[in-house]
């Protein structure tokens, strides 16, 4: 915990030092004098985001078991809350999404379920920013394509060695046995052969035309949002920004959030975001107060939704709040969690 909060401290400066790169006074200025009804409007679309979130896992356990949308939406925020303060890795909240679901749908399914809500949200970003360097190839310059291109061949590389994990069992069983032993730290984990049950129950998800179809219509939906938050941000600091432009910069803010950094990318993608917009001929400090405005509500926010989240589920029993092992073993037993 203090490891992180270090981290968040450097972090933190880092970003001030960017901003004061590009006009920290000029930026301040900028910001202050923002319309505060489409930064309002913007903070609202984020919530919706989150909600549209929580409804695709909805939608992709349906046919597994019933979840509420009250629960569905505190496993999101909980693993999103993890996966951004967790340093280098990305995905540091996925075993927690797999802890809390498992109290409704058992191990197996619960690790189906959210592995398929990762594939959906990692395929359909990439989809996206396929699509932004077919349409906008023109405008990316020879330095910019590469970069996107060489993205897309590792992004390609990486799933490509997922779903060999996948159907390979011997590897699959490790990463599933890796799960189970992080669970079993919280609560009794029966002994079963769990990659053959996850195997079977992924692929009766992957199965449900309907469910993919809805999901991936949901993660399209939900990344158009983000392209109108950034439209309205850029609106409410007086200035409006092609569609092509945006489109281009989240897809290279994108990249930068897969590279192994500081918690949040703290730094990196106000550095990258800043510098991508004056690419754009956009002047430095509206670029720097829309970054900003745009981190405020996209990681900031969706950070203090996520501690309210984890804070939540710890009060109602979804998350252990670090009792001893044993007596976190017997609350699982008396729920029913161990089945």
């Amino acid at each position: 915990m203090r490891k992180r909060l270090i981290l968040f401290i450097i972090g933190v400066a880092l970003t001030l030092f960017v901003i004061h790169i590009f006009g920290l006074d000029q930026t301040v200025a900028a910001i202050s004098q923002a319309k505060m009804e489409y930064i309002a409007l913007a903070f609202l679309m984020q919530l919706v985001i989150q909600g549209l979130l929580a409804s695709r896992l909805i939608v992709i356990a349906y046919n597994k078991g019933y979840l509420s949308f009250r629960n569905a939406f505190l496993t999101t925020q909980a693993g999103i809350f993890v996966s951004l303060v967790t340093p280098i890795a990305k995905v540091g909240g996925e075993p927690l999404k797999i802890y809390m679901l498992r109290q409704f749908f058992g191990t197996t399914k619960a690790s189906a379920i959210v592995a398929v809500d990762s594939f959906v949200e990692i395929i359909s970003t990439v989809l996206v920013v396929l699509l932004a360097v077919i349409f906008f190839a023109p405008q990316l310059g020879a330095h910019l394509l590469f970069t996107f291109v060489l993205f897309l061949i590792v992004i390609f590389l990486i799933l490509g060695v997922i779903l060999k994990i996948i159907f390979t069992p011997k590897w699959l069983g490790r990463i599933i046995n890796w799960i189970v032993r992080r669970i079993s730290r919280f609560q009794n984990v029966d002994n079963k052969d769990y990659a053959t049950l996850f195997y079977k129950a992924l692929t009766t998800l992957i199965k449900d035309k309907k469910m993919i179809f809805t999901s991936f219509g949901l993660s399209f939906f939900i990344k158009l949002l983000e392209f109108m938050r950034i439209w309205i941000i850029f609106l409410a600091l007086g200035f409006i920004v092609p569609f092509s432009t945006i489109v281009i910069v989240w897809s290279i803010v994108i990249i930068l959030l897969m590279i192994p950094w500081l918690p949040g990318s703290l730094g990196l993608v106000e550095f990258g975001g800043v510098s991508a917009y004056i690419l754009f001929n956009i002047p430095a400090a509206t670029a720097a107060s829309a970054v900003v405005l745009d981190r405020l509500v996209a990681f900031w926010f969706v950070l203090l939704i996520g501690m309210i989240s984890i804070y939540v589920s710890k009060q109602n029993g979804l998350i252990p709040k670090f009792e001893r092992k044993k007596d976190i073993t017997k609350v699982g037993t008396q729920d029913g969690i161990g089945k």
